[in-house]
């Protein structure tokens, strides 16, 4: 259900887009990461992935929000912990961009 919910946003996000790198890696390592169980972390997985698709189309800015996480596309516990210390940033970040985009 989390990675539905993901993939939903991306196919309206990227209509009209080119290939990206970046967010399929993003997908692709999010997916993993919860198919691996994702436990308490898929939460913080989900906001991770939406945050890098949105930075990887231009939505969000990786110096806005001071974080290493759009550096990669891993989904470690270090990197979920990191998240997790920006969450509220994350989420405001993301709801911002998300309805800049009007969608």
């Amino acid at each position: 259900m989390t990675f539905a919910r993901i993939a939903r946003l991306v196919l309206r996000l990227v209509a009209g887009e080119g290939e990206n790198q970046y967010v399929f890696a993003s997908l692709s390592d999010a997916h993993e990461a919860l198919v691996r169980g994702g436990g308490e972390a898929r939460a913080t997985i989900e906001l991770v992935c939406v945050a890098r698709i949105l930075y990887g189309l231009g939505y969000l800015s990786h110096e806005a929000l001071e974080t290493t996480l759009f550096a990669h596309t891993a989904y470690g516990p270090e990197h979920v912990r990191e998240a997790e210390e920006l969450r509220a940033k994350l989420i405001s970040s993301v709801n911002r961009a998300i309805s800049e985009t009007h969608l």
